[in-house]
């Protein structure tokens, strides 16, 4: 089994954008390769029904994989907020150690599966419950991507260090190019020159910015993965015996 947990130094940094690429990339490569998007926050009615929710995420990934929207969701929220928040709000609690299970089920049938987390790694999951504490029953490497703007390196460098911190397998870091990108440049190299707070992970690519039509074109994706991203690098991450351990 081959398993990757994808965080972000915030929410809106491109952990969808990275997971579309690096899953395209690898399915056009012939790999077993799905999604699982533990909670998504933020969610649409299902058009003609009144409780039924898909998230977009959920949706964009399901469109790469070839999976359906509700095989990649976990839990789906309406409210915009933390998962923790937005359960609450209709009167639940997010079941970590659920998600776990379905990650593991998903693990035992697929050749990878791609974990996206929502928000940032320390995004409240349930009450004194993170993405760090799921990583716990759940483990797997992981994977940070990072936004390259103004503040992008202490908030990669505050990530990977909470990560490193919790005991959680760093497989490494991508950058992803904004087009309104307002930082003076260097932000890999200013991350990678602080390998005592990474523990000296990688960059595993650089994904350049994307439109709107390119995120809908598989191929595309597929493209930009190739080109941007070490593939061999995260396959190998993946299939690190770390789930289950």
């Amino acid at each position: 089994m081959g398993c990757l947990f994808v965080t972000g130094t915030d929410t809106g940094v491109g952990k969808t954008i990275f997971s579309l690429a690096l899953l395209a990339a690898l399915r056009a490569r012939g790999v077993d390769a799905v999604a699982f998007k533990p909670v998504e926050t933020g969610c649409s009615s299902v058009p003609g029904s009144s409780n039924e929710l898909v998230g977009d995420d959920c949706r964009a990934l399901a469109r790469v994989t070839g999976q359906s929207p509700d095989q990649v969701a976990g839990r789906l929220y309406s409210l915009p907020a933390a998962p923790m928040v937005a359960a609450a709000e209709r009167g639940e609690t997010v079941d970590v150690d659920s998600l776990a299970a379905d990650v593991r089920a998903l693990a035992d049938e697929h050749e990878l599966v791609l974990v996206e987390g929502a928000g940032g790694l320390l995004v409240p999951l349930a009450p004194s419950l993170t993405w760090i504490d799921f990583l716990a029953r759940a483990p797997m490497p992981v994977v940070c991507v990072v936004a390259s703007r103004l503040g992008c390196i202490n908030h990669a460098l505050l990530t990977m260090s909470a990560l490193g911190y919790a005991g959680a397998e760093l497989a490494g870091y991508v950058m992803n190019q904004l087009a309104d990108d307002d930082s003076p440049g260097g932000n890999g190299q200013a991350i990678a020159d602080f390998g005592h707070l990474t523990g000296d992970a990688p960059c595993l690519g650089t994904l350049a910015a994307l439109t709107p039509e390119e995120i809908l074109n598989s191929g595309h994706l597929a493209r930009l993965g190739e080109a941007g991203l070490d593939i061999d690098a995260l396959l190998a991450a993946a299939h690190s015996p770390v789930l289950g351990s």
